[in-house]
């Protein structure tokens, strides 16, 4: 997404994994990662991802929109900082 020239927000898809959500901090509370992340979910049946379990911020954003940890942290990164593993799986149609 962008405003004139400026990137304000991205994201990366790599089949189910979303590899990549940034938006710019003065772009923050815009709903432009949840419509980045909603179109993410109408195309997949199933996401996940990594974040880092710090940052407070994003795993409440993920845990709003139907994102659980699926395993225990794990410092096993670049950054050797605990990381939670997230999952979203697309409910089912009741029948």
């Amino acid at each position: 997404m962008t405003h004139g020239s400026t990137l304000t927000a991205m994201m990366v898809l790599n089949a189910q994994w979303v590899e990549q959500l940034f938006v710019a901090p003065e772009h923050l509370r815009e709903g432009k990662g949840s419509r980045l992340l909603l179109l993410a979910q109408s195309t997949r049946s199933e996401l996940e991802l990594w974040t880092f379990e710090a940052n407070t911020p994003a795993r409440a954003f993920y845990e709003k929109h139907g994102f659980r940890a699926s395993d225990p942290a794990s410092s096993d990164n670049e950054e050797q900082a605990q990381a939670i593993r997230y999952r979203w799986t697309r409910p089912t149609a009741e029948p």
